[in-house]
């Protein structure tokens, strides 16, 4: 432009306006064209505008995380802004699907024609497939919902004669289902078998009275019982026979377990069984 000035003035011309204008091909500071246009006539003083070239087109580029990217493609197609190319690629985020995350250049003055424009945007959060949780424990569960991001509710407990105690019975939603991060699912625990109440069992036993050769004479008998409510070590019952004598006994037995009995004349042990919880 320099130049430009001084041939204008070496010409006894005044120099007008200096207008910049961008151009795509001519370099910035140099002149695109004057007016009057050269080769015209003009009157000695006469003043020429000068139109300097600004370089190529530029544009104030916005940050424009946060806002939709359909809407940013379309205000920038609008503005007729021929970027070299506008390129978008997307992954999973907290931010709502179509949302721009990220932005390369992140803004300022650019080259449209010289510029690459990179948008990151938003999948939304990723989807989750659920996994058949039945049989898992409260670890397996912990460490799935740390791996997650999703939120298993344990608080729900059934007594079950199939699935052991402290694992998974069902869930809801069901396996496979499509989640996303901070979706609740809800677990069935097992309390393992109900427990069965005692029951108790009658049985009758028949006690010998056996005196030999001697003049009959009352025979004491002591009966022992071990179950719920008794134990071997305090006699049940104290009481004398002169014959063969029934007695009906009660046992009170837990589910699994089994009860006792013992008979004892003096020091001998003349009857003693095991007493089984009845499964019918």
């Amino acid at each position: 432009m320099d130049n430009a000035v001084k041939t204008i003035r070496d010409a006894n011309l005044k120099v007008g306006k200096k207008i910049k204008t961008s151009n795509e091909k001519i370099p910035e500071g140099y002149v695109i064209k004057t007016n009057p246009k050269a080769g015209k006539l003009v009157k000695e003083g006469a003043e020429i505008d000068i139109y300097v070239s600004s370089g190529k087109e530029k544009f104030s580029l916005s940050d424009y995380t946060g806002r939709s990217y359909e809407e940013v493609y379309d205000l920038l197609n609008n503005q007729k802004l021929k970027f070299k190319d506008i390129k978008m690629t997307e992954e999973y985020s907290d931010s709502p699907a179509g949302t721009i995350i990220e932005q390369d250049p992140i803004s300022g003055d650019v080259v449209p024609s010289e510029t690459v424009l990179t948008f990151t945007v938003s999948k939304g959060l990723e989807k989750i497939s659920l996994k058949d949780l039945r049989d898992y424990n409260e670890k397996g569960l912990r460490d799935y919902e740390e791996s997650t991001g999703l939120v298993i509710d344990m608080s729900k407990e059934e007594y079950n004669d199939t699935v052991k105690e402290g694992l998974v019975i069902s869930q809801y939603p069901a396996p496979g289902a499509q989640l996303i991060k901070g979706d609740r699912v809800q677990v069935v625990m097992s309390k393992g078998p109900k427990e069965k109440p005692p029951k108790t069992v009658e049985k009758e036993i028949s006690i010998p009275y056996e005196p030999g050769e001697e003049e009959q004479k009352p025979e004491e008998i002591q009966i022992f019982i071990e179950d719920m409510n008794n134990n071997l070590s305090v006699p049940f019952d104290t009481f004398t026979i002169t014959e063969p004598t029934k007695r009906l006994l009660q046992f009170t037995i837990k589910e699994g377990e089994t009860a006792k009995y013992r008979v004892m004349k003096g020091n001998e042990v003349i009857l003693e069984d095991v007493v089984h919880y009845p499964n019918d």
